[in-house]
């Protein structure tokens, strides 16, 4: 019992340190958000994905599967797809759209898009 107080202490300093320095380096917006556009772009659309997905996959595709049987091995199919065909002709695009209308989020980016009348995907 008292080794899983210990770990769980331990944990959550590291929880907490993992916060400080990441508070400490965040200088401005786009740190927050976007990690100062350093990241490269595998790591973007791994974290989009993981993000997006998170609650679907925990909860939702199991109550489908339940729900339609084996038929939902269509469901996967396409989840798998979508996001192959996402990586490789919408996610660099949107990167790129995103620095030059200057935007940080997918909200930020569909406001500018409509602001400026511009074709977005002409990149």
């Amino acid at each position: 019992m008292i080794i899983s107080v210990i770990v769980f202490a331990l944990y959550l300093l590291v929880l907490v340190g993992v916060g400080v320095v990441t508070y400490l380096r965040t200088k401005s917006y786009s740190d927050y958000n976007l990690a100062g556009r350093s990241n490269n772009k595998w790591v973007a659309a791994i974290s989009a994905e993981s993000s997006d997905m998170s609650g679907w996959l925990l909860m939702g595709l199991p109550g489908a599967a339940y729900a339609s049987g084996f038929a939902s091995i269509w469901t996967l199919i396409g989840l798998i797809f979508g996001t192959m065909l996402n990586w490789m002709f919408i996610a660099n695009r949107l990167r790129i759209a995103s620095e030059v209308f200057d935007v940080y989020s997918i909200t930020e980016f569909l406001n500018a898009g409509w602001e400026t009348k511009k074709d977005m995907w002409a990149w």
